[in-house]
């Protein structure tokens, strides 16, 4: 409850900062960095900044919905998980649902990460990838994800094993470990 209700805030703060940066972009060439960049430059900054801007209104909501569907899913994927599982070990699980929701959410994040690669950045020239680069990188980026979360998983079970009745000390010290 408290991390669904956490989500809705953080959508909620995130909006006001839109709209916040939405006028100040309206607001044209603050006299203080007249004498650093020409109007041109100014303008063509701050069409490209409203168009990340306006299209964040977007990618927010999007993702916002797509993370409570997430939520939503992790019992349902970790049973699964459970009742597909092709081994006993007690690592096994953890390793597989770390994959199953890496998946999950690479599917769900691709379109937003696909238009505002290939429409947005591409409208202000900013897009370096062809599809094949995107691909390759996005494939790589899967595997190195994949790999930190099973690491974490099995880290954090392996502490809850051994640690018994104190593991929140423990796992609060791998954690902070882990995150440096």
């Amino acid at each position: 409850g408290l991390f669904l209700i956490s989500l809705a805030a953080f959508y909620l703060i995130e909006q006001y900062l839109r709209v916040r940066k939405g006028w100040a972009l309206k607001n044209g060439l603050p006299k203080e960095l007249s004498t650093e960049v020409t109007q041109q430059e100014y303008d063509k900054t701050c069409s490209y900044n409203m168009a990340k801007n306006d299209f964040g209104y977007v990618s927010d909501a999007y993702g916002t919905a797509t993370n409570f569907l997430q939520v939503w899913l992790w019992p349902i994927v970790w049973q699964l998980v459970s009742d597909t599982a092709l081994s006993n070990h007690d690592l096994y699980n953890p390793c597989v649902f770390a994959l199953s929701l890496t998946t999950l959410e690479t599917i769900l994040g691709e379109p937003v990460a696909i238009y505002s690669t290939f429409v947005i950045e591409e409208r202000f020239g900013f897009n370096n990838y062809t599809a094949g680069s995107y691909i390759k990188d996005k494939l790589k980026n899967f595997a190195v994800n994949v790999l930190i979360e099973a690491i974490l998983w099995v880290g954090l079970i392996l502490v809850v094993d051994w640690a018994g009745k104190n593991a929140w000390f423990y796992l609060w010290v791998f954690l902070s470990l882990f995150v440096l």
